[in-house]
């Protein structure tokens, strides 16, 4: 619970527009609720212990509670011990193989073998499989990076950071304002250069943008055969809102709708609850969750969006590569976290899920972090946090889909039965905690 504790700081930034009792409630309850599967690994851990059972168990129990932490109304990835692998390049494109759990399995693994060297227990079969673990993860990784397929098919992208303060975007007299400021800065791009792309963050103002027609007419003229522009806004359709990305052409307008939505931010988890209990001034309007899961598309290429809080989940990432999608972008708006964690922590995420999809990730922040991901989780370009700025850069498309996105989680299922095949021949060592 510490740690989930820690983890989850960046929310006390919210007490500029929520209650601290509010901020402090959640806080809490991600505290616990999330510790709670950590509880789980213990015990269960303690119970197989008892038992004999082999502690490279213990990579398998660990994957599985946290694929369990990820599911649900609250669940998510945050915390996930395979993140730390974005600090080492060769590791980390496991990914590619079995995705973000393949990644934790690894992490695992390989800290019980060193536990295991450091204790000598069993020292010639923990030493071997550590061997094999370790020379496995580095030829592969070393492969991944030095045989880059080669692709004729670029695109320039152009990521606009305009660093609206969040305070600043709630009041409705900013509305046009800043609407007129993203315009103006895609006017300047436009004229000396012509990217492919433009992109705009998450909801740059919350008001219902698709329905301004003056805007949408001027966005319009931001757009030829050759430039697109992508950008976040709330819509209205039959009486639900929706968070969507609006991406704009010459021939269409088409929208992705968000499918995951932050609880308690985008939708009240146990609503009716909280109104039972009188806490009508706390629970506002919820946004509804779509159902739809596809590619935005233009004459040359097709992209995956997601936005905000969908990075964190690997599924939203990989269905979208399969259904077609050329490369990935993220909208965010990150200004609701001041100069926390919070988007450092989304960004990283994303450089997994683009090894993951072996795709081009691009990340489009109000207030950062803003960048461009490579296929094997390395930065081309990155913006610094509350600075305004705008990235042009240039990526590559048409790449194969990655092992992890062709098979899914097949993968991972495979790799655990090989290490129940490890355990039983590792049968019974005696316990080394």
């Amino acid at each position: 619970m510490l740690m989930m504790g820690v983890y989850h700081t960046w929310l006390f930034e919210l007490k500029i527009w929520v209650s601290p009792v509010a901020i402090g409630s959640i806080w809490a309850l991600c505290s616990v609720y999330y510790g709670f599967f950590y509880g789980v690994i213990g015990c269960a851990w303690g119970i197989m212990k008892k038992r004999g059972v082999s502690y490279w168990a213990l990579p398998c129990i660990w994957v599985c509670i946290e694929w369990l932490r990820a599911q649900g109304p609250l669940g998510n990835t945050g915390g996930n011990v395979g993140y730390v692998c974005v600090h080492f390049p060769w590791m980390l494109q496991v990914a590619s193989l079995g995705g973000l759990w393949s990644l934790t399995g690894v992490v695992v693994a390989l800290n019980v073998g060193v536990l295991a060297i450091i204790l000598r227990r069993y020292r010639w079969k923990v030493e071997g499989s550590l061997c094999l673990i370790l020379i496995g993860i580095l030829a592969w990784g070393g492969y991944r990076l030095h045989h880059i397929p080669p692709s004729n098919q670029t695109l320039e992208i152009a990521l606009f950071q305009g660093n609206h303060p969040q305070s600043m975007k709630l009041e409705s007299e900013n509305a046009n304002g800043i609407k007129q400021d993203y315009l103006r800065l895609a006017r300047h791009v436009v004229s000396v250069a012509s990217p492919d792309l433009l992109v705009w963050p998450e909801t740059i103002v919350n008001r219902l943008s698709v329905s301004d027609q003056q805007f949408m007419t001027d966005v319009r003229s931001l757009v030829s055969k050759k430039t697109a522009l992508l950008f976040g806004t709330p819509v209205r359709d039959k009486g639900l809102f929706y968070n969507a990305a609006v991406l704009v052409t010459p021939e269409k307008i088409e929208q992705y709708r968000k499918q995951r939505l932050m609880p308690f931010g985008e939708y009240w988890p146990f609503k009716k609850a909280l109104l039972w209990l009188g806490l009508d001034e706390v629970v506002g309007e919820d946004f509804t969750e779509s159902r739809t899961n596809s590619p935005l598309k233009t004459s040359y290429f097709s992209l995956g969006t997601a936005i905000c809080l969908e990075g964190i989940y690997p599924q939203f990432s990989q269905e979208m590569t399969r259904k077609g999608a050329d490369f990935l972008v993220n909208i965010a708006n990150n200004a609701w976290f001041l100069d926390s964690k919070a988007a450092s922590q989304l960004f990283e995420m994303n450089r997994v899920r683009a090894v993951e999809c072996n795709r081009y990730m691009v990340q489009c922040a109000n207030t950062g972090l803003s960048g461009v991901i490579t296929p094997y989780g390395q930065i081309n370009r990155v913006t610094q946090l509350n600075r305004r700025a705008i990235v042009i850069q240039k990526i590559k498309i048409g790449l194969p889909q990655s092992v992890y996105v062709t098979t899914g989680d097949a993968v991972v299922a495979g790799a655990f039965v090989m290490l129940i095949v490890m355990w039983w021949w590792m049968a019974k060592p005696r316990d080394i905690c």
